[in-house]
């Protein structure tokens, strides 16, 4: 008697999805300000220069920022086995935002001369270029992720000296698009058989975000140059439903 065919193995996980997202973001930025006078006179400088240190003290300052964010994604899973290998894209809205302002006195100005820098951050969108791995546990679905991740990052400041620089503009706002690594886990529960649903936690890391300005008198043209250094460090937990086009259920 001929033996039957051996069964053909199910895949529980394996396919392409797509689904939307949404959640939170919640870190950290850091600036970094270096007050320099020009290498040229005249003008004479902006800066005494004992009152350097001072001015890059207050213009480098740790703070909060946090935010919501909702999006979509689009991924495609293989499944060898009982390990679970995918990767996926997604892009998300977000209004992430933080600020701080910080006042300090002139160590070489009388009597009690001092100044104020307000500083923020914000992001609007962000993108995941993310590989996974996991296990096939039926109905449930633990994972490991990294990759790396894109986003329009955003820094603001406004210098107030109403002594030295009286009638100054002395504010700017500079953006630029940085990458980032980003690592994390999830766990996915599949609750219809091409319906899933998941949660995620993300660590990134994005690229400083670098520029340039100026303060000064504008009465006088006498100027003092400003470069900026920022970083972002952001936790993302967000909620992701998707619709497989390729698994099969598992009874």
């Amino acid at each position: 008697m001929k033996a039957p065919p051996p069964p053909v193995p199910v895949c529980n996980w394996c396919g392409f999805y797509v689904g939307v997202n949404g959640g939170g973001a919640w870190g950290t930025s850091e600036t970094s300000l270096t007050a320099a006078n020009p290498f040229t006179f005249p003008p004479p400088p902006f800066y005494a220069t004992v009152n350097i240190p001072g001015v890059d003290a207050a213009g480098s300052a740790h703070f909060r920022n946090s935010g919501a964010l909702a999006g979509g994604q689009v991924g495609y899973l293989w499944q060898v086995n009982k390990a679970i290998i995918g990767v996926e894209a997604g892009i998300d809205w977000m209004n992430l935002s933080g600020s701080r302002s910080i006042s300090q006195l002139y160590t070489a100005a009388t009597p009690n001369l001092g100044f104020t820098i307000n500083q923020n951050v914000s992001s609007d969108w962000m993108a995941t270029f993310l590989g996974r791995i996991g296990f096939d546990m039926g109905f449930w679905q633990p994972y490991a992720t990294g990759g790396f991740a894109v986003a329009n990052l955003k820094h603001g400041y406004n210098y107030i000296d109403t002594v030295f620089a009286p009638g100054c503009a002395c504010a700017a706002t500079f953006s630029d698009t940085k990458l980032g690594y980003a690592i994390g886990a999830g766990v996915e529960w599949k609750w219809a058989s091409n319906w899933s649903v998941r949660g995620e936690y993300l660590y990134i890391a994005f690229d400083p975000l670098n520029a340039a300005s100026t303060v000064g008198n504008p009465a006088t043209g006498i100027l003092a140059f400003f470069t900026h250094n920022v970083t972002f460090r952001e936790n993302i937990a967000r909620v992701a439903l998707s619709y497989s086009f390729g698994s099969a259920w598992i009874h």
